[in-house]
């Protein structure tokens, strides 16, 4: 879960935090006006995070992994 409020201040692009050991970044991908959604970047993996902007509540969440020349894609999405 996540303040709605503050879901609706950011700007697409915003870097939200970044790790300089990891080379690990969160930043904010944008809004389609009912979800937003957050992005986790690290050097071989990228996490997304889709949040309801009325409720802040996580809706959707997305892993890509790459592992030698295969990429592993995990998506999980609430039913309504």
């Amino acid at each position: 879960w996540l303040d709605p409020r503050t879901l609706r201040n950011l700007q697409q692009g915003q870097v939200l935090d970044r790790d300089p050991i990891t080379k690990s970044q969160v930043t904010f991908a944008g809004s389609d006006g009912r979800t937003a959604t957050i992005y986790e970047q690290g050097q071989l993996e990228t996490q997304s995070y889709t949040y309801d902007l009325q409720s802040g509540q996580l809706v959707a969440t997305s892993v890509r992994t790459q592992q030698g020349p295969a990429t592993l894609q995990i998506d999980v999405q609430l039913a309504r």
